[in-house]
């Protein structure tokens, strides 16, 4: 069999159109090349991280939440229950020493102020974020452990000139 002349360069674009079409195979709708599924894994992953620490940081929240106010309950409690020894203490002491009435005014008004400022500092601790209020904390804390201090110096300075009551 012969082929003419022109058949040669026919048959060599048909080839080259036929290796064409296989290497362009349609891909249907939908499938991605090999690059495109390692970027949309990629992505996946990323937003799965993503949506992890997410939750990770609500549950943070959630907890510092929790722990704040846990600490504003037990604080209030604590500040009450050392504002009514206070009140108690000045009561029994005026009883005891009615000519230390203006003593025990300026104590009781100074006692009365530093759980003033306490109160402003548990407030703080109340309204700060989930990132401050640690810091807040510790502000009111110094001022609780300001008025036990005082408090107990009080005592101490009118206990040793109070005389006893009467069947204590």
């Amino acid at each position: 069999m012969t082929l003419n002349r022109n058949a040669i360069p026919v048959l060599a674009i048909l080839a080259a159109t036929g290796l064409a079409m296989t290497a362009c195979e349609e891909k249907p709708a939908g499938t991605a090349t090999q690059g495109q599924s390692v970027v949309d894994q990629a992505k996946s992953a990323g937003a799965e991280v993503k949506r992890e620490a997410e939750q990770a940081v609500d549950k943070a929240v959630e907890a510092a939440a929790k722990a704040r106010t846990e600490f504003v309950n037990t604080s209030t409690e604590q500040l009450k229950t050392l504002e009514k020894d206070i009140g108690e203490f000045i009561a029994s002491a005026r009883e005891r020493m009615p000519s230390g009435g203006a003593e025990l005014n300026r104590m009781r008004d100074e006692l009365n102020n530093q759980v003033a400022k306490a109160k402003v500092e548990l407030q703080k601790v109340q309204s700060a974020g989930a990132d401050a209020w640690e810091d807040a904390s510790k502000s009111f804390t110094n001022s609780y452990n300001e008025i036990r201090r005082t408090f107990a110096q009080v005592k101490e300075q009118f206990s040793a000139s109070m005389p006893k009551l009467p069947g204590s």
